[in-house]
């Protein structure tokens, strides 16, 4: 009796390891030469880097070194306009910038007041002082409601000044903002993670309608997350496949190796906790200093992240082709390239001295899983 049975084999697969690190250039004394970001990487070393009878291409794990702080260069900004809420005029624009930084909850509730109450004072005729509390405060402790509250009083013996959160993305001429100057777009503000979104004018509420500007301004929940997720992607990776990807944004993509969530996997409850000074305003707990706070909302401070992924995509490769080179992007919400701090060099006007701050150093790292069927 003859037996017809063809033994098979799983498809033989391959690694290709993939580091930011060999994305830097360095002279003969190894002086960095380059100010390449580690999210965006070309790497070309004038060889194949991977050839055989590959037919199938997946991303099948990463590992991240996050420094992005959740208030960097791109969303750093908070743009006001300010009315005459008695005769329902808007007296124009003011805009804030936040110092870039890691940001807990309380912590950035009180930078912003601290800034507000730093330089938009005394605007378009009005003497302002702001408030900036988060969540309800019950015998002087934080509860489970996350919110951002931002109260406005006008100190005049008239008040009539309130306010309204805008979009930084809109250019403001300097007529508009009384003696502040041009305001440029912005691709990116706070509003996103903080829950600030700017809201239209309501104008179908009972029973009266409702103004665009306000004393008080509660946020949703204040996620405190630069970005919730990331593409990878790669156009080079991607040429081959004859399924397109793309998004709902509205530009779309259609190179996508993977999104990554930046969250755990299990639930996790919201913790916050902050400890204060003595309060300056009696009954009011977040009036004094922060001596220290607790978030562990992701993204609040620098951390690591592996992922390795169960079932990556899988995508077309010609057989007869090689990979000759590395295209990989890190892109955030908006399609950007992920912001990572930046070389730079400052001048410091008070001791004219220069001080170098070394940025684009948080490596990330890829493996890509070829196999030949």
């Amino acid at each position: 009796m003859e037996d017809k049975a063809i033994t098979i084999r799983q498809p033989a697969t391959a690694l290709l390891c993939v580091n930011s690190e060999d994305a830097k250039s360095y002279d003969s004394q190894f002086f960095r030469i380059d100010n390449n970001t580690p999210a965006n990487i070309y790497i070309n070393k004038q060889k194949p880097l991977m050839f055989g009878y590959m037919s199938r291409v997946a991303l099948i794990e990463v590992n991240f070194e996050w420094s992005t702080p959740n208030v960097n260069e791109t969303n750093n900004t908070l743009t006001l306009a300010i009315w005459d809420n008695t005769a329902n005029i808007l007296d124009g624009y003011r805009r804030i910038i936040i110092t870039p930084g890691f940001y807990t909850l309380p912590e950035l509730c009180k930078e912003i007041e601290d800034t507000l109450n730093n330089s938009v004072t005394f605007v378009f005729g009005y003497n302002l002082s702001w408030k900036v509390r988060w969540g309800e405060l019950v015998g002087g402790l934080p509860t489970k409601n996350f919110s951002i509250n931002i109260e406005l009083t006008d100190t005049d013996p008239t008040p009539r000044a309130a306010f309204q959160i805008v979009s930084s993305k809109i250019k403001r001429n300097s007529a508009d903002t009384g003696g502040q100057g041009y305001l440029e777009a912005k691709t990116d503000d706070i509003t996103y993670m903080t829950g600030l979104s700017p809201v239209i004018n309501f104008t179908n509420f009972a029973p009266v309608p409702v103004q665009p500007y306000y004393k008080v301004i509660e946020s949703a929940y204040p996620a405190m997350s630069y970005t919730p997720f990331v593409d990878i992607v790669s156009n080079l990776l991607t040429k081959n496949q004859n399924v397109s990807d793309d998004a709902t944004t509205k530009e779309g993509k259609n190179s996508i190796l993977t999104r990554l969530y930046l969250s755990n996997q299990e639930i996790v409850q919201r913790a916050v906790t902050a400890v204060y000074d003595t309060p300056v305003i009696a009954g009011d707990a977040q009036s004094g200093d922060l001596l220290s706070s607790s978030d562990n909302a992701i993204g609040v401070r620098p951390f690591t992240f592996r992922r390795e992924f169960a079932t990556p995509k899988q995508i077309s490769w010609n057989r007869v082709e090689n990979i000759d080179l590395i295209d990989l992007r890190v892109l955030d919400r908006l399609g950007n390239i992920l912001f990572i701090t930046p070389t730079a060099v400052t001048d410091e006007i008070d001791t004219n001295e220069y001080i170098v701050t070394i940025g684009n150093d948080s490596d990330f790292q890829f493996t890509v899983s070829v196999t030949e069927a």
